[in-house]
């Protein structure tokens, strides 16, 4: 990636932390509420269609979605259970 190349992301709010001042389009969600499997994943979709949509939809590099719900569900229901698969 060159210096002037734009990145966007959005998802758990971690990635916005460890990468402070590295994106230049950033949508953080609290992640810390592991009994909610779909809202951050729902929200960050929502993101990304805005992104590739429009006439913004060239105006990037890299964009980085984070899909935490996946993880939230193995936490509750363990890696075999019925929401996971």
């Amino acid at each position: 990636m060159l210096p002037h190349d734009k990145v966007k992301f959005a998802g758990d709010f971690l990635w916005d932390w460890m990468y402070k001042g590295d994106f230049n389009e950033s949508y953080p969600y609290d992640s810390f509420h592991v009994q909610d499997i779909d809202p951050l994943d729902r929200e960050s979709s929502k993101k990304l269609d805005l992104m590739l949509s429009g006439e913004n939809n060239t105006d990037y590099r890299l964009i980085i979605i984070h899909l935490i719900g996946v993880d939230h569900a193995a936490h509750n229901f363990g890696s075999n259970g019925y929401n996971e698969v």
